[in-house]
């Protein structure tokens, strides 16, 4: 993500300690205290003696990365994000060997990296190739994948934030058997691209090869 702490929407979070049932008193001396406050850099060098501070015309947002508050309130926004996702939006499926236990899940997040995740819940056609089978179940898992990854890139745009692209990577488990065993399939037998569009329209489409 881009500038995770210094970008999230003040008054949204405000509202979400509000949900949450925090004295209004605490809310409003915390958005007094985003609206008021006067930023110095401080360096080895020295504090510098130029400041920054919000205003009406150019507000500041966000508690500003390495403040104490910062990685709640992010996950008081994730959590809102997670919440807004499509659930028809299929995620990863894991299923215990005796099937009667299940587990969905979109991914894990570690407060601004987050990994999300889908399993192919494509049919095998018996009537294919292996090969063709293959390329199927694997468009159908991109398909599914970059419907997951748009709309986590939309909801985090319009809560303030965006997707670092050039730190974004994606990868394929598959599996290729041979007498019985199953093994990963190697990098260069899967040849896709991964397209999302990020930012304010028209939005720029971005690549992940």
């Amino acid at each position: 993500m881009i500038g995770c702490y210094d970008s999230l929407v003040n008054f949204f979070l405000l509202l979400l300690l509000y949900k949450l049932g925090f004295p209004t008193l605490v809310s409003n001396c915390l958005g007094s205290l985003w609206d008021k406050t006067t930023c110095h850099i401080w360096t080895q060098f020295g504090t510098s003696k130029a400041s920054y501070h919000s205003t009406v015309e150019k507000p500041l947002y966000g508690p500003g990365q390495g403040s104490t508050c910062g990685p709640v309130f992010w996950i008081l926004c994730w959590l809102v994000i997670y919440a807004s996702l499509n659930p028809d939006i299929k995620s990863a499926a894991f299923h215990s060997a005796c099937r009667n236990k299940s587990k969905n899940t979109v991914g894990v997040s570690f407060l601004d990296d987050t990994g999300l995740a889908v399993t192919s819940a494509y049919e095998r056609d018996i009537g294919m190739t292996p090969g063709e089978d293959t390329t199927e179940v694997l468009q159908h898992l991109l398909q599914m994948l970059q419907a997951l990854s748009q709309q986590w890139e939309r909801l985090l745009y319009t809560t303030g934030s965006a997707i670092n692209v050039q730190k974004c990577f994606w990868y394929v488990m598959n599996w290729q058997w041979k007498g019985g065993t199953a093994r990963f399939a190697p990098c260069h037998k899967i040849q896709y691209s991964l397209n999302l569009t990020t930012g304010v329209a028209p939005f720029a489409r971005k690549c992940l090869d």
